[in-house]
């Protein structure tokens, strides 16, 4: 096939290591290629690092600079999909084994919809195209250890990150993406994008520490204060008319992008906190933990900008306690509970404020004007958590067992969240604080020593943990009920978008973030091939109807987690993880895309026409074709319980085998280390859905070996 290749990492790694007792350095180069899956495509990786350590008296200094090229190139191929989509029957190659430019040809039905040519994606790779990103970046971590007196301590730290950014795609005229420009638009083909990116940040802390004991009782308490600041910088510009294809740089082009502007985007965040914890326990029986922190970002309103965080936690090692001091099993044993605040800021850092856009291709008077971009608001606060935790822990038999539990309740106030607005406003949406988010659920994990014998250098163990999460939505705003009324009407319009044959998300109190909305569905009716519903009321229906939204499922499993093994025999080592996840559902997209409302006029799975009704009497999954975006097409499917499946999955996630040597011969040759490896990854899948992955870019199933040696 045309893009089979494979992927072979070349890694390169060199380590020099040196000092004495006041002064250590390294210095450390790395080099990587990595070619991707599609052809042609690839990722190379520069490296250098520096590392300085000093120390003088009571003062110690640490350096670490760290700089990285890295050049990714996209495959001349382009998206995987493209081939997915295309008949497997068209010829794509002449008689002389050239890639013919235009493929096949869609001709509709006399009366109803539009023509359309396909173009070979593979007379592109013959053609001079680059598609390539690249980035510089510069890393400093410095930092200053100073003990003051015995017991107080003064930690300062400064780091700096400074990035740029490159990317450039440039098409020629021949390339199939301007196959279909007019007369008027000859000159306009081939295309030239290129972006330019900067990003500059760092990040300022010191920290007061203090450790204090007598006795049974111990005391550690810490002060500090942070500062933090983000700045993002970035560019692109489209030109036009390449009609050599060796003229592959942006200055040749013979116009910018017809109606069109250079766009560019500026961010700048910053963050001022202060913090204090202390920590406290007698007899190594009881612990308390305090901790507080008040935090301002630019990132909220200014009337909403500082905002207090703050925990307190509780715990007792029973273990320590004389009742049990006899009971030589249990290691450990340990109740705790804990009780806090914390704060989220991961959105955008202007959405507080009303953003204006100029309008430089219109001038008044020799006057640039602006209109409002975005709608602000002033009073758009931090996302707050209210979380509780109480846990478990089990240390047995020498710690050959170990069991760890916690049951936990999240309750998210202030959720930020994109509110709809009327068109009338002249604005989609703004950024409010709305409704409440209840997470809660449970954390088991479990790990056992089988075999455990130093002399023979054997040890083999098995682990595994488990999740249980539920979400609910606690309460919402007037605006949240608003935006589900607005989709509610965008369904019933008959929307044509791809995106409208997919469940919404729906907002209501009560119920999980993760429902899946849909219309019960009865199946087919093999009268009419038409899909019956039940509504809610009772009565079946014909007619799909945003008031017969029920919950058909929801994407939240009921147990998931990871199961392993790790096992060792001399110099032999076998570590393998699985992943599970049982209860929860999942809507089909695979069935509803390639079959149910798949396209005619491209390759389509074989259940389009083997398993849709077709006459009277057919029992079947699948409606019969009708009307829809052109005349060979369906129509688009309403979400509908007839895609929701059960997903339940087991995966070997990770394999890693390796051996190390130790042979006599190997100290006459200077080697102080041999070992061989072997890596990979999603070995296996198994699951009750089946579902398309890999169509975009190839799934991958990656292996690696290597080889280490130290002289």
């Amino acid at each position: 096939k045309p893009l089979d290749a494979v992927a072979v990492a070349n890694k390169h790694t060199l380590r020099l290591d040196g000092g004495n007792d006041n002064i250590r350095y390294g210095l450390e180069v790395n080099y990587s290629n990595t070619p991707g899956v599609m052809k042609e495509s690839g990722r190379r990786r520069l490296a250098l690092g520096m590392e300085l350590q000093y120390i003088y008296k009571n003062l110690t200094f640490r350096n670490t600079l760290t700089y990285s090229n890295v050049k990714a190139v996209n495959s001349p191929y382009g998206s995987f999909s493209t081939y997915t989509q295309r008949n497997p029957y068209v010829r794509y190659k002449d008689d002389d084994g050239n890639y013919i430019y235009e493929v096949d040809r869609y001709i509709p039905i006399s009366g109803g919809g539009l023509g359309q040519t396909f173009y070979n994606p593979l007379y592109n790779t013959t053609l001079n195209t680059i598609d390539e990103e690249k980035y510089n970046d510069v890393t400093n971590n410095f930092g200053v250890d100073w003990t003051i007196i015995e017991g107080l301590r003064l930690k300062g730290s400064f780091s700096f990150t400074h990035q740029n950014t490159y990317g450039d795609n440039f098409k020629p005229a021949r390339h199939t993406d301007f196959a279909d420009y007019s007369d008027e638009d000859f000159d306009r083909r081939g295309a030239y994008i290129g972006s330019r990116g900067e990003n500059f940040s760092y990040d300022a802390s010191a920290v007061l520490t203090y450790f204090w004991q007598l006795d049974k009782h111990v005391v550690n308490a810490n002060l500090g204060w942070n500062l933090q600041e983000n700045v993002t910088r970035e560019f692109t510009v489209k030109t036009e008319g390449f009609p050599n294809e060796n003229l592959d740089y942006i200055s040749f082009a013979t116009q910018y992008e017809k109606e069109g502007a250079p766009a560019g985007d500026e961010y700048t965040s910053r963050l001022v906190g202060f913090l204090g914890n202390l920590n406290y326990s007698y007899d190594e029986r009881y612990l308390l933990d305090l901790s507080f922190r008040e935090d301002a970002s630019s990132r909220f309103g200014a009337d909403k900008r500082w905002a207090p965080f703050w925990s307190a936690g509780l715990g007792w090692n029973l273990h320590n306690e004389g009742f049990l001091k006899d009971v030589t099993f249990i290691n450990r044993l340990k109740i705790r509970g804990s009780y806090g605040l914390t704060g989220s800021q991961n959105y955008n850092p202007y959405q507080a404020m009303t953003t204006y856009k100029y309008l430089t291709g219109e001038r008044y008077h020799h006057t640039v004007g602006a209109e409002v971009m975005a709608l602000g608001n002033e009073k758009l606060g931090w996302q707050r958590t209210l979380q509780q935790n109480y846990g478990l822990d089990i240390d047995l038999w020498n710690e050959r067992i170990n069991i760890t539990g916690n049951y936990y309740i999240k309750l998210s106030k202030d959720v930020l969240t994109s509110v709809t607005l009327p068109p009338s406003l002249g604005f989609d949406s703004y950024m409010d604080n709305l409704g409440e988010v209840k997470n809660y659920g449970y954390e088991l994990s479990l790990r056992v020593a089988i075999l455990k014998n130093p002399a023979k250098r054997l040890f083999w163990s098995v682990n595994a943990n488990a999740l249980h999460n539920k979400n609910k939505l606690m309460k919402i705003s007037n605006a949240l009920r608003a935006y589900n009324d607005s989709q509610d009407e965008d369904s019933m319009a008959g929307s044509k978008k791809k995106e409208s044959n997919r469940p919404k998300v729906r907002y209501i109190e009560g119920e999980s973030m993760n429902s899946i909305w849909v219309n019960r569905s009865l199946g087919i009716d093999p009268a009419t091939g038409n899909e019956l519903f039940l509504a809610k009321n009772g009565d079946i229906v014909t007619e799909w109807s945003t008031d017969n939204y029920v919950i058909g499922g929801c994407t939240d499993s009921e147990l998931e987690g990871t199961f392993g093994t790790n096992f060792q025999w001399r110099g032999f080592q076998l570590n393998m993880i699985f992943r599970y996840s049982l209860g929860g559902q999942i809507y089909n997209q695979t069935l509803v895309d390639k079959v149910q409302d798949a396209d005619l006029r491209g390759n389509v799975d074989r259940r389009v026409f083997e398993e849709r009704w077709q006459k009277p009497g057919d029992k079947v999954m699948f409606t019969k074709f009708g009307p829809g975006i052109n005349a060979n097409a369906t129509s688009l499917t309403k979400p509908t319980s007839r895609f929701i499946e059960d997903n339940n999955y087991l995966e070997l996630s990770t394999l890693n085998l390796s051996y190390e040597f130790g042979m006599p011969w190997m100290k006459k040759v200077g080697l102080k280390r041999l070992k061989v490896l072997f890596y990979m990854n999603d070995v296996f899948r198994a699951s009750t859905v089946k579902q398309e992955r890999g169509i975009d870019y190839p799934f991958a199933r990656n292996f690696s070996v290597g080889l280490q040696a130290r002289f």
